[in-house]
């Protein structure tokens, strides 16, 4: 194995153990437990093997254009095989909180990307180092937020309702659709994906309290670090242009600041 695919493989592939393990430590109460966790992550991962024939079958099936599958029905086929496994959890009593509902969803979008990425490293290992950094960081933080965000939408629609009722899940497989859709739909960079998730940690951060919220703003500012680290490493590569400087700058600026928050001052 060259050493150009190894760094290529740790790019794509190494954010997403990252993440799990990051994700563990947001459990502070060990409520999930560790074995619990690393069964999701493998749950995840078998449901991207369940979609690579899913998809291909559909493909040729129905002899649709690429384009048009990979914005639209890829993804709603995806996170509807992601988010069966966590109704799953729903209907065996195995979620108990919310935070609990976001990081067993991030799990599961974090299996399915590591999954995702093997296939793609073993497809086109010739790639661009660019093409790399936006799966390893990019994709990975789409699957496993777009899992989450339905787990979360999904539980605080059903925590009350002790009968199931399939229509309180519509609304987070909306969004989760929308927000995978949306990606497949531009080129996006994992800086983009880095400043959505500074979006998410900011309202996130007004809504929970006490170690909770100290947990995500560790995790979200530990993805950030991250990102911006292997962009500084691989920016010749990636040939910017001005504007995405200027972004990378300002990003840089807003991770900073929410890693050292200033002092309100009294007036």
């Amino acid at each position: 194995m060259s050493t150009a695919l190894i760094l290529k493989a740790l790019i794509a592939l190494l954010p997403v153990i990252v993440l799990i393990i990051v994700l563990h430590r947001l459990d502070s109460q060990r409520l999930l437990g560790t074995p619990f966790i690393v069964f999701m992550y493998l749950a995840g991962g078998a449901i991207a093997m369940v979609c690579y024939f899913v998809n291909a079958f559909a493909l040729q099936s129905f002899a649709t254009d690429f384009g048009f599958y990979t914005r639209y029905i890829g993804p709603l086929v995806e996170e509807t095989l992601k988010a069966s496994v966590i109704v799953y959890l729903f209907r065996s009593n195995r979620v108990g909180f919310l935070i609990d509902a976001g990081i067993l969803g991030f799990t599961v979008g974090a299996g399915f990307s590591f999954i995702e990425n093997l296939y793609y490293l073993n497809a086109a290992h010739d790639a661009h180092y660019g093409v790399w950094v936006v799966r390893g960081f990019g994709t990975a933080i789409m699957h496993g937020g777009a899992t989450a965000l339905f787990a979360i939408i999904a539980q605080t629609l059903t925590e009350r309702h002790l009968k199931m009722n399939p229509l309180l899940y519509l609304p987070g497989l909306i969004v989760a659709f929308l927000l995978h859709s949306v990606f497949n739909h531009f080129p996006i960079s994992p800086i983009l994906s880095t400043a959505v998730t500074l979006a998410i940690l900011a309202d996130m951060q007004s809504k929970l309290s006490g170690p909770a919220a100290q947990e995500m703003v560790r995790y979200f500012c530990l993805h950030t670090e991250l990102v911006l680290n292997a962009e500084s490493a691989l920016r010749p590569q990636l040939q910017f242009t001005a504007k995405d400087m200027w972004e990378i700058h300002l990003l840089e600026h807003e991770a900073h600041s929410l890693h050292h928050p200033q002092p309100h001052r009294q007036t």
